[in-house]
């Protein structure tokens, strides 16, 4: 059985930080785990020196988590940062001009088909998922897929009370918040927010 700490969204890396002084999951010996960061952000030498600092087994990818391979468009802040995801949910998004630069197009990861093929459903993977309104799309189809079963506690944050959407689109979204934490509860996979 592996120990996995997978980091969705991991900005600059100091959730990974956070997750080595328990401050994430409450695990012995967290350095022994395995970890693996997805983030889209230009916080990649930061990232790959806490992997180096701390003589991490895992690796990072500068990849968006999604339900497909291929590409998919970003909000930057001034400071390269990520807002939001500019997918379908957000269409009509009110750009918030003094945060937002412009939209970029990033390299995507099927995340449940990286779960599939990476791993198996006897592992301990502990999810940290952060992903700027993509958990609507990527959660149910882990669902579906079968892979969020292989997780054995989740912390992530919803975006649909952070982002501007559209009341309508708001709408949308919270029974498929509901439906990710029914799932979880059901099928005893702690979840919680981050």
């Amino acid at each position: 059985m592996r120990r996995v700490f997978i980091d969705a969204g991991c900005n600059n890396g100091d959730s990974i930080k956070a997750f080595l002084e328990g401050k994430v999951f409450k695990v012995e010996d967290p350095f022994s785990f395995e970890i693996y960061a997805f983030d889209v952000s230009d916080f990649s030498s930061q990232i790959e020196k806490v992997f180096t600092s701390q003589k991490l087994a895992g690796a990072f990818y500068q990849k968006a988590i999604w339900i497909n391979d291929g590409k998919i468009s970003f909000n930057f802040t001034k400071d390269n940062s990520v807002t939001t995801t500019a997918d379908e949910f957000s269409e009509g998004h009110k750009r918030l001009p003094r945060l937002t630069t412009d939209t970029k197009y990033v390299e995507s990861v099927d995340f449940s088909k990286w779960i599939k093929n990476n791993f198996s459903p006897s592992d301990y993977i502990l999810l940290k998922m952060d992903i700027e309104g993509s958990e609507f799309r990527v959660l149910p189809k882990m669902i579906i897929e079968g892979t969020m079963r292989y997780i054995k506690s989740v912390r992530v944050e919803f975006h649909d009370r952070f982002l501007l959407y559209p009341r309508k689109q708001r709408e949308i979204l919270k029974p498929i918040r509901k439906y990710v934490i029914n799932y979880c509860k059901e099928n005893k996979i702690p979840i919680r927010k981050w």
